[in-house]
């Protein structure tokens, strides 16, 4: 199913996600997979693969929680700084297929779009600055800065607290089920996924939510406005 099954007529709020839905999963998946089990392993003298091993389970253990998250916490875990390493890697950092387009035209739309993410708002920085997006969004949400994940129903209230939106004419795109399920809870009204977040890896077969393909821009409402009164 593709984006253009979104209602866009009951939508002024739009929430975004960033890793998977506008970003290419791709990036993250060999950080935290191949790069970082690769250096982490040098540094203590294991083989990749035992150090991949050891990374995966420290990942289990903190999956639910902001730890997750935060470059913070695997800085101090590991002894490494991860930030830095991201950033050697930002020549990787690619948008998802029609992303770029789908942004550009959403300032037309008489709509607000929001950034709402579960990154360290280094990360975010550093991954909007490297694309030159730091200016498409009429505000950005660390999970960080609200204190839990998006996955959380605490997440949400602290939300609507931070960016007072109206929940029934709001629609979310995320890669999450997770994540959906509460914003589903808390009443969002237009819940969408993605398809294929990472392209290294093949496109997702099933879903509870619509999921998404290429991100198509909505159609202007102006220009639609424009039709019906020239042929009145």
């Amino acid at each position: 199913m593709t984006v253009a099954a979104i209602d866009w007529e009951r939508v002024d709020t739009l929430l975004l996600d960033m890793d998977g839905v506008l970003l290419d999963l791709r990036f993250d998946n060999y950080f935290w997979h191949r790069y970082l089990p690769r250096h982490y392993g040098r540094r203590h003298g294991l083989g990749t693969a035992t150090a991949r091993a050891e990374l995966e389970r420290h990942y289990a253990a903190v999956r639910e929680r902001l730890d997750w998250y935060c470059v913070e916490y695997w800085t101090r875990e590991l002894g490494m700084d991860v930030l830095a390493m991201k950033q050697r890697l930002r020549r990787r950092i690619k948008l998802r297929p029609g992303a770029r387009r789908f942004l550009n035209a959403l300032p037309a739309q008489p709509m607000s779009c929001h950034l709402v993410s579960d990154a360290h708002p280094a990360v975010i920085a550093l991954k909007l600055e490297h694309l030159e997006l730091e200016d498409q969004f009429d505000s950005i949400h660390s999970s960080h800065d609200i204190g839990h994940p998006k996955q959380s129903a605490a997440f949400w209230t602290g939300l609507a607290s931070a960016l007072p939106f109206e929940a029934d004419r709001s629609a979310l795109i995320d890669d999450t089920e997770a994540v959906l399920d509460a914003a589903a809870n808390f009443g969002i009204a237009q819940l969408y996924t993605v398809r294929r977040p990472d392209s290294g890896k093949p496109p997702r077969r099933h879903s509870r939510f619509t999921m998404l393909g290429r991100l198509v821009p909505p159609p202007s409402r102006v220009a639609q406005e424009s039709v019906s009164v020239v042929g009145s």
